[in-house]
């Protein structure tokens, strides 16, 4: 079974910037999935959840932390059609 901690290992090595802090949640009611043992199933997110991605820290907007998009070109292989 797929725990969080994969999700959260999927989406940081899509990021330019793999050391800028992060969290994951779910706007409605907002529940932030912060336990990386979590299996995905018990968390309610099979067979489909929708996250929503968050920096954590600073604006990182500013400064040298502005790169924070993703990787498109390393999860080209990832994307459906």
């Amino acid at each position: 079974m797929e725990r969080m901690e994969q999700v959260y290992d999927f989406i940081k090595e899509s990021l330019f910037d793999k050391e800028w802090p992060f969290s994951l949640f779910e706007p409605t009611p907002r529940r932030v999935f912060d336990s990386m043992t979590a299996k995905l199933y018990d968390l309610g997110l099979v067979p489909q959840g929708n996250l929503k991605f968050k920096w954590e820290g600073d604006d990182p907007m500013e400064g040298e932390k502005s790169n924070f998009c993703l990787d498109l070109i390393s999860l080209k292989d990832k994307i459906i059609n």
